[in-house]
């Protein structure tokens, strides 16, 4: 009987544990392991727990398209979102932030550090996490967005939705990306008194990809990595001048990683990833996008796949923030900040804003008469497009807006990690 469906079945009180189990995104396998050591005689096997979370699943979603699902979720749990459609009404670009994120990025908007994952969702749209650093130097995620494409343009709308959150808030004083060109100029464009930092670890990734064959020998390449490293952390003009003909002279016989490391990074790009340029900035350290790298592990951890859907998104991020919440709470009330710090970035031990409204209150009435002004002026198409609009914002379960279409894979573009 071990082999047949109805032996492997779950009891109401087992399936129910499932239910459980998978809104608090525990990988299926635990689910099984869980229920076997509550009953030792259960014969149910991994692919009777994918079964039961799909039942849950179509449940949980009937009657409503994935959409409705996801806009339902973000709406009655309280995320600042805003989302982009394309001319067939499909979800072009989504932009989201947890309450709680919300709440800790205004009080922690000094340094932003943002990177771009792949391979995590069914539609196969890039998915870009920002994340920030608190004054006892815990990472926490700020916002996150899936988006059609990486142009300037998505970023770019992205970062003002970023931006637009940060109402009467100092803006972000340093922010640490990779060398993704639209990324660059999005940036420079929204943040414009923002210094823009290099990830080192992002360029010495390119300078293994491209550089590592030319040299015979691992001792050679090691050589070759701590002169490297010896010129990042140059803090004065001097020794960068004696650290770089250090290079140069090793790199004699090698013209062609010279020429490498010349015209794609220390021609250009030196005073974003070089210390006695970027230590001119309060970065507090950070010169690296590894903090945003290990908020992009942890999650996959959580979807335990590639091919999750949007609002199972939204619920393993909801767990993550969660517990980002609680340890840096810990960490802020543990810590002790001495006077004589002088930068206000680091006497900061609480999450409220950084600047105080001086009024609460919300004033919506000369927007209203805005709105009605400017409405009457609109086509009938564009009054159409309007009230859609507005009622997404007020009943977002019902909307009319369709799934992304699935995305064809791209391949990564070499000295974009």
């Amino acid at each position: 009987m071990e082999g047949h469906p109805y032996a492997k079945r779950l009891f109401e009180d087992e399936f129910n544990l499932v239910a459980e189990l998978t809104r608090m995104n525990v990988a299926p396998r635990d689910i099984l392991a869980i229920i076997k050591e509550r009953n030792l005689s259960n014969v149910s096997t991994l692919r009777t727990i994918y079964n039961a979370r799909n039942k849950i699943r179509m449940v949980d979603q009937i009657g409503k398209s994935p959409m409705q699902v996801l806009l339902s979720l973000l709406h009655s749990n309280g995320y600042v979102y805003e989302i982009t459609t394309t001319g067939l009404n499909e979800l072009e670009n989504l932009f989201f932030i947890h309450p709680t994120s919300f709440d800790i990025w205004r009080a922690f908007p000094h340094v932003l550090i943002i990177d771009v994952t792949y391979k995590t969702n069914h539609y196969n749209m890039p998915f870009l996490e920002v994340v920030g650093v608190t004054s006892t130097s815990k990472t926490f995620s700020i916002a996150f967005a899936f988006m059609h494409n990486e142009k300037i343009v998505n970023y770019t709308w992205v970062l003002n939705c970023l931006k637009l959150t940060l109402d009467q808030c100092m803006l972000p004083r340093v922010i640490v990306t990779d060398r993704e060109m639209a990324l660059m100029n999005a940036c420079k464009e929204v943040f414009r008194d923002a210094a823009h930092l290099f990830c080192r670890w992002h360029i010495e990734q390119n300078l293994f990809r491209r550089c590592r064959q030319s040299f015979r020998s691992v001792k050679a390449w090691e050589e070759f990595l701590l002169l490297w490293k010896s010129l990042e952390n140059s803090t004065t003009l001097e020794s960068y001048t004696e650290n770089y003909r250090q290079l140069e002279t090793l790199l004699i016989k090698h013209p062609r990683v010279l020429a490498y490391v010349n015209e794609s990074w220390l021609n250009d790009y030196k005073e974003r990833f070089v210390s006695v340029w970027i230590d001119q900035h309060l970065n507090f350290g950070n010169n690296t996008t590894n903090r945003v790298e290990s908020q992009h592990a942890k999650l996959k951890k959580y979807l335990d796949g590639s091919n999750s859907s949007l609002d199972r998104f939204l619920r393993c991020i909801d767990r993550i923030v969660t517990s980002q919440q609680i340890t840096i709470k810990e960490s802020l009330e543990n810590q002790y900040v001495s006077l004589d710090s002088i930068d206000i970035f680091w006497k900061k031990l609480d999450i409220s804003p950084l600047v105080s409204f001086q009024n609460d209150d919300v004033s919506y009435d000369d927007e209203l008469l805005l709105f009605k002004e400017y409405f009457k002026k609109q086509s009938k198409d564009g009054q159409k497009s309007w009230l859609r609009k507005l009622k997404d914002i007020l009943f977002p379960g019902k909307t009319d807006i369709q799934e992304p279409q699935v995305q064809k894979k791209k391949k990564l573009v070499d000295d974009q990690a």
